[in-house]
């Protein structure tokens, strides 16, 4: 018993947990999800609608120098996302999700992901945080 007690503590400690390539999120917070269905008739020279969802995600503590790539809902990949407001340490990011379009060539693509928001931190590596509740937008009609 001591043996595998001993054991476990030293593989956690050299190495089978090493958090050396991981981007540090934990200061990282989503305020506020929201999302909004939209869809319009067929443009002129297509019969197929245009259909989708517009996303927004409020981070707090996001780092100047991180650099949001997409952001994932219900297993659809957004288009590339932009910083869109930003005031104190909160930032406001968006990005839009396009499941039909007679107009466009390229349409989100699904990801066998967990709803997330992803992004490239200073040193170019990869990294997430999760978003796990969603509000529906208020419709501005």
């Amino acid at each position: 018993m001591k043996v595998s007690l001993i054991l476990l503590c030293f593989a956690i400690l050299n190495g089978c947990s090493s958090t050396k390539d991981i981007v540090n999120t934990k200061n990282m917070q989503v305020v506020n999800a929201t999302f909004k269905q939209w869809s319009e008739p067929p443009r002129s020279g297509s019969d197929i609608p245009e259909r989708g969802t517009n996303l927004t995600v409020m981070i707090q503590n996001w780092p100047e120098a991180y650099s949001p790539q997409f952001i994932v809902r219900n297993k659809w990949k957004s288009f590339p996302t932009t910083i869109t407001d930003s005031t104190g340490n909160r930032v406001v990011i968006t990005g839009r999700i396009i499941r039909t379009s007679g107009m466009m060539k390229e349409k989100s693509g699904k990801v066998n992901l967990s709803d997330r928001l992803v992004f490239i931190n200073a040193e170019g590596k990869s990294g997430y945080i999760e978003i796990n509740d969603w509000q529906r937008a208020e419709s501005s009609n």
